[in-house]
């Protein structure tokens, strides 16, 4: 908002009623003094020309909340009495924004390279993420970064290496990763900043490579996909996936999230204590909207299962046979780039797993299923007002839809063959 033409000084009242955005202008012998008003705080200014270049400068005075208008005026005019005599106007001392000194213990700037601010970072994510985007936090950051400028000092990293580091990512087809590098990257910094391990004043090359980038028309994210398989596809991808080179523990994951419409996060997570086989319920206490859920199973579903659980009834239902926990969501995709690049995939347009559980949303449509029951299937919180005011589950009636939907998967199956007799 443009400042106030009004031709009376300003009063203590006209600066408190003030709105966010509002800016006005003391007049009179205060005339160059102004106040804006943010979300914060009321900021008071001092508007002036250069005397040395004739260009127009604002000298932050202080914070309506430190300071009163009074107190502001008299160090206006301190500033002014500066300007007149033909000098810079500066803040006395004790108004002067402090300057933060590294601490005692901080490394020597030259000994604080990239890699040990990238360290330090992550021993921080690791404190407030989940330990899966953790790990994905270091993957990123090991192999884009800290591989390639980790001896760089941290103070010294340029635009140009941010840029070279997100042009190899670029050039192999990595958009997203890219992306997620240079956020990574600038947030580690930032934190670096506030523990004042690089200058406060130090210019952030990550961010500034990145919105190069993207003014420069670069994609920084995933391309949003849009497959998923047909009825003819779909039975042909029934017909191999037991024969496929996907392991066992592997099909199991894809199988359900075919079955359930779950993602494969999740059904590669899933442990036995969270089925109730007899009932026919899974209940999931973490989900990626952190909203707890529960999947009432279809009886096709439920009997696999049971039988799995017969045969290996240990803690998770995909286990891992190197670790103990469970498999990675990612030997998935890596299966399945060996496969394709072997030509071992069936006859049809590239997909992946992920592509399954958009397949389950289409088909609940095609199906004739409402919208928010088919939405309460994958798991999707509503939004909007919508959700602000439809807090029901649809639990009983997704498990319906669901026992639909895999009546019509069985359709795809493929038939056992009767040989003949005789």
């Amino acid at each position: 908002m443009a400042a106030d033409k009004s031709t009376r000084p300003l009063t203590a009242l006209a600066v408190s009623r003030m709105k966010v955005g509002d800016e006005l202008a003391d007049t009179g012998e205060n005339r160059g003094l102004r106040v804006t008003r943010t979300k914060g705080d009321h900021r008071y200014w001092y508007r002036f020309a250069d005397p040395a270049t004739g260009r127009q400068k604002a000298l932050h005075v202080g914070y309506g909340s430190r300071m009163s208008l009074a107190e502001a005026r008299v160090a206006f005019a301190g500033l002014k009495a500066q300007r007149r005599a033909g000098h810079v106007p500066e803040l006395p001392e004790h108004l002067r924004k402090p300057v933060y000194l590294p601490p005692p213990d901080a490394p020597a700037a030259e000994a604080y390279t990239v890699a040990t601010l990238v360290k330090d970072y992550l021993a921080i994510v690791e404190k407030r993420r989940s330990p899966k985007a953790a790990a994905e936090a270091t993957r990123v950051l090991s192999r884009c970064v800290v591989d390639h400028v980790g001896a760089t000092p941290a103070s010294e990293l340029t635009v140009d290496q941010c840029l070279d580091l997100a042009h190899r990512e670029l050039d192999a087809g990595h958009e997203a990763q890219c992306g997620v590098m240079l956020r990574e990257l600038s947030a580690a910094i930032e934190s670096a900043m506030v523990r004042r391990r690089v200058p406060l004043d130090h210019a952030d090359p990550a961010a500034m490579a990145r919105r190069l980038l993207i003014r420069g028309g670069a994609r920084l994210t995933a391309k949003r996909r849009s497959r998923f398989l047909t009825d003819p596809e779909l039975e042909l991808l029934l017909q191999w996936l037991p024969q496929s080179g996907f392991s066992q523990n592997q099909r199991v994951a894809l199988r359900l999230t075919l079955e359930t419409g779950c993602r494969t996060g999740e059904a590669i997570a899933a442990q036995w204590s969270h089925f109730d086989l007899e009932r026919g319920i899974w209940s999931l206490p973490r989900t990626k909207t952190d909203a707890p859920r529960v999947i009432r199973l279809s009886k096709q579903t439920q009997r696999w299962a049971s039988a799995l659980f017969e045969i290996a009834p240990g803690k998770w239902l995909c286990p891992s046979p190197k670790t103990g926990g469970h498999i990675e969501q990612k030997t998935l995709t890596e299966t399945m780039w060996r496969m394709r690049r072997d030509g071992e995939l069936p006859a049809m347009d590239p997909w992946t797993p992920h592509d399954l559980r958009r397949t389950v949303r289409t088909a609940l449509a095609r199906l004739g299923c409402p919208r928010p029951i088919a939405e309460a299937i994958l798991g999707h919180s509503a939004d909007g007002i919508v959700g602000v005011y439809d807090q029901h589950s649809y639990e009983a009636e997704a498990g319906e839809w669901l026992q639909r939907w895999n009546d019509h998967l069985d359709t795809l199956r493929p038939r056992p063959s009767l040989k003949a007799v005789g």
